[in-house]
């Protein structure tokens, strides 16, 4: 799988702690292949937030 450079990611310290690029994009993954809501990302991983407004990023651009 081909992740294209606009998904990089980095943390902001306006919304506090970083979060590893592989374990939100592994939420990523979790959530599109088991079609689950984004509020019922088990907290194994980051924040639905936090996953979710990678996922826009890359899907959309930037707002």
């Amino acid at each position: 799988m081909h992740v294209s450079p606009k998904c990089q990611y980095s943390s902001c310290p306006a919304h506090g702690r970083g979060w590893d690029r592989r374990l939100v994009l592994d939420a990523i993954f979790y959530l599109v292949r088991g079609g689950i809501a984004w509020r019922a990302l088990p907290s194994d991983f980051p924040p639905y937030q936090t996953v979710y407004a990678l996922f826009r990023r890359c899907t959309c651009g930037p707002a």
